[in-house]
């Protein structure tokens, strides 16, 4: 299970051990634009300034999400993050799930241990914190712009937290 991985969060990296992982992130053409590169910088000029040297953040295009074994293998990875379009289509290559993840249908973070993949969904902790401070006791419900794998993890958060959530999809599917 998930849990028998030993990892904490921290400020959006994962820390196992002493061991920092390798991270890349997966994207397609689509998505390969600014986030990706900001990604990249921050977590380079991140290490760097942290004098981790056993870590790199690297880009990787895919074709295909079916390819994803083959490259961690390849490019020995220890770690990587999702971007869309692949949060939801990455969990049939999965080994293990978060219950979190699991709850959401979608996958930010993939722990490579064992030759095992085992995805996560980080964005929930992020959502948690961020929206913490600002819940009151008369909110009782929230508008959420999206039905993507993030607008599925704030659902999830906001659920937890007892409020009712409304999706608004360009291409809203028969239960919204």
């Amino acid at each position: 299970t998930p849990s028998t991985f030993s990892h904490k969060f921290q400020l959006g990296w994962f820390q196992i051990g002493l061991k920092y992982l390798k991270f890349i992130t997966l994207n397609s053409e689509k998505s390969a634009r600014s986030f990706n590169i900001i990604s990249k910088t921050y977590f380079e000029d991140k290490f760097k300034n942290e004098n981790i040297d056993s870590c790199s953040y690297n880009l990787f295009e895919l074709n295909d999400i079916s390819e994803i074994k083959n490259l961690v293998n390849e490019k020995n990875l220890s770690g990587f993050n999702v971007t869309i379009p692949y949060k939801e289509s990455i969990i049939p290559f999965l080994d293990e799930l978060s219950d979190e993840a699991k709850a959401i249908g979608a996958v930010n973070t993939v722990v490579v241990r064992n030759n095992k993949l085992a995805g996560h969904n980080t964005d929930t902790f992020g959502f948690k914190q961020s929206v913490k401070p600002f819940i009151k006791n008369h909110h009782e419900r929230v508008l959420i712009l999206g039905t993507g794998g993030a607008a599925k993890a704030l659902d999830y958060v906001l659920q937890e937290m007892g409020i009712k959530t409304i999706f608004v999809s360009r291409n809203p599917n028969s239960s919204q």
